[in-house]
């Protein structure tokens, strides 16, 4: 119960300030002749998007720890009996009134190029880390956290950088890059799948649009052109590395061979 509290409280406040408050912007005329704040008007600016990698980071974590979590949350309940969590609930509360203070006044409108320096980001940062840190004590004390980290760094390293990677691959994805060679490999499937829609639209349609070479198909009244970003190629690829990674990590209750068919049946 105290669990689901805590959980839902931080989701709520994330929810909230991530809502409330928009990052700094860079491009204003108040900022154009402050070219020296660089790096650290940069990582304000990247602020947001750090809350995303740190969901994909978690998201990443929890799949690799998914077949040790059971014991995991019973080793929680023992180090939680005589745990006093109100202490640290209430220090969370005082360090997130300091970090909204900081947040709405860093990112208050217009932007203020001087509270975009090195200082202010440095305190930004601790008071969020200040945050964060009473509320994990408020969940389980210190040596709970600190003896996870020694038994699972190396599944905890791992999903860092498998949260990292998929978190830099979905950004690809949105700005429709082709980190993965798509547009090649769309090139080439793409006659073979246009001519199947060609096809099934001729059981319902008469005048019908196809032009292949412009990946162009349709009716007379509404066609399309399909780009390789609408391919479903993208679709493919991270059903691809999920059930890679589902496959690793359940390998001792799947059955192999016949857990391999996932894989066409997934794409």
């Amino acid at each position: 119960m105290r669990w689901g509290f805590l959980l839902a409280l931080l989701t709520a406040e994330l929810l909230a300030l991530t809502s409330q408050y928009q990052v700094p912007t860079l491009f204003t005329p108040r900022l154009s002749f402050h070219e020296d704040l660089g790096w650290s008007a940069a990582l304000f600016r990247k602020s947001k998007d750090m809350w995303q990698l740190a969901l994909w980071i978690s998201g990443a974590c929890l799949c690799i720890l998914s077949p040790r979590l059971k014991s995991i949350a019973g080793e929680l309940r023992l180090h939680a009996l005589a745990h006093r969590w109100t202490f640290w609930l209430i220090v969370h509360g005082l360090a997130l009134t300091a970090f909204i203070v900081a947040t709405s006044i860093v990112f208050a409108r217009p932007t203020d190029p001087a509270r975009l320096a090195a200082p202010w980001l440095a305190t930004w940062s601790v008071l969020a880390v200040t945050t964060i840190v009473p509320w994990l004590l408020a969940v389980a004390p210190s040596r709970f956290w600190l003896q996870l980290v020694r038994r699972e760094r190396t599944a905890l390293l791992i999903g860092c950088l498998v949260g990292t990677s998929v978190w830099l691959l979905v950004g690809m994805f949105v700005r429709q890059e082709a980190p993965l060679a798509q547009k090649a490999l769309w090139g080439s499937l793409s006659e073979a799948t246009l001519h199947l829609v060609y096809w099934l639209l001729g059981w319902v349609y008469k005048d019908l649009v196809y032009q292949p070479d412009v990946a162009v198909v349709g009716t007379a009244s509404f066609h399309v052109r399909i780009s390789y970003a609408c391919s479903g190629i993208e679709g493919v690829s991270l059903i691809t590395l999920f059930l890679g990674l589902y496959l690793w990590l359940f390998r001792r209750e799947l059955r192999f061979p016949q857990a391999f068919w996932l894989f066409p049946l997934g794409m």
